[in-house]
């Protein structure tokens, strides 16, 4: 069970992706099985497209971030575009 507070939710396909304040960005299957943690990132502007997330997120001084990606499965994290 998670006590958290639960930010950008997107849904996909059997999953529901959502940042946990303070942790990361995670995603459940929509029957509530299945948790993982998908990355630390404060997950901003949630997409997800085939098997990739696609997000940017505040720096410590609050800054939005560059364009990132994430495969669904938590491998492949890349910076696509520069500000």
């Amino acid at each position: 069970t998670m006590t958290a507070t639960l930010e950008n939710i997107n849904v996909s396909g059997d999953y529901v992706y959502f940042t946990v304040l303070d942790d990361g960005l995670y995603k459940v299957k929509t029957d509530g099985t299945g948790l993982t943690k998908v990355c630390g990132d404060q997950a901003r502007n949630i997409s997800v497209i085939d098997n990739t997330v696609y997000y940017n997120f505040y720096d410590s001084d609050w800054v939005l971030s560059p364009t990132y990606s994430v495969l669904t499965d938590g491998t492949d994290r890349t910076e696509l575009l520069t500000q």
